[in-house]
């Protein structure tokens, strides 16, 4: 199962000490211990930042320890955080920046500091857990501004048969050839023909400007390992005059997305329209 949150991202933050800082967006999570017998953790992971008119990603790759030792000044010292749920503010907290990274995994993750309690959205669950397979509460997003009303007023949809035509068209577009494994032979891909009823649509969102996002889940995978890109979590948009936008790596134009992906899946959408609008799906 996949959350999508849509938060609306304007004035500038000032620091303790006067500074102006960037603006600032962050994904307050729940974490299983690091090792087996410690206790769970919260944590605000920043991902994203706000320059002028444009929005970068903290880095998230160290290629050896001396840089997990390092990357950590390359992160705000501290950040006061207003926590939102479907464009509604439903906490405070503040994080502070270690010294340094332990483990490539933390890169990002700040330590939840001062008498505010974190807050949480339902119970812990799978549908959040990652890889590890712990129940986790429901990631949550965070911004260094009380910005969080969606004034697209983005909002859970059924898509109609033709949208849903569409969007399939859309899939195998994207992906004309796929392989898969057996039941009998789980090691050696082979050419699979998909089909239709392979191709779930897990979610639709639909806004007042009449856009569309919707998540395709191709299922049926039965090769041993990680599974193909097909396999994964794939978004698509559809603007109200029906042109398609998919997710590449690449700039926004018509028939292309721009998805800057990081922890937890977070990701940014720009609409032609010049409106910043952070978004994020966590899995």
């Amino acid at each position: 199962m996949t959350a999508f949150v849509c938060v609306w991202i304007s004035a500038s933050p000032s620091g303790a000490s006067g500074q102006v800082q960037p603006r600032l967006v962050g994904i307050l999570e729940d974490n299983p211990g690091l090792y087996a017998g410690d206790p769970r953790y919260r944590d605000v992971r920043v991902v994203f930042r706000k320059e002028g008119t444009a929005w970068f990603a903290f880095p998230n790759n160290c290629p050896d320890q001396n840089c997990l030792k390092t990357i950590a000044a390359k992160f705000p010292a501290q950040v006061n955080w207003t926590v939102s749920f479907n464009g509604k503010q439903v906490g405070h907290v503040v994080s502070n920046r270690p010294p340094s990274f332990d483990f490539y995994s933390t890169i990002g993750q700040q330590a939840i500091v001062g008498s505010n309690a974190p807050p949480t959205i339902g119970k812990p669950s799978a549908a959040f857990a990652g890889f590890l397979g712990v129940p986790v509460y429901r990631p949550l997003v965070a911004v260094s501004e009380p910005n969080f009303r969606d004034p697209e007023d983005w909002k859970p949809t059924q898509l109609s048969n033709d949208e849903t035509v569409t969007v399939r068209k859309a899939f195998r577009n994207r992906f004309p050839k796929v392989t898969n494994c057996s039941q009998q032979d789980v090691e050696h891909g082979k050419p699979w023909p998909y089909t239709d009823a392979n191709m779930i649509l897990n979610k639709a969102y639909s806004s007042n400007r009449h856009w569309l996002i919707a998540e395709v889940v191709l299922s049926g995978y039965e090769c041993d390992g990680p599974p193909d890109e097909a396999f994964t979590s794939q978004w698509f948009v559809i603007t109200p005059g029906q042109e398609f936008w998919t997710q590449t790596c690449g700039s926004l134009t018509p028939g292309t997305m721009t998805m800057t992906v990081g922890p937890n899946w977070s990701s940014r959408l720009t609409t032609t329209t010049g409106a910043d609008t952070s978004c994020s799906t966590m899995t």
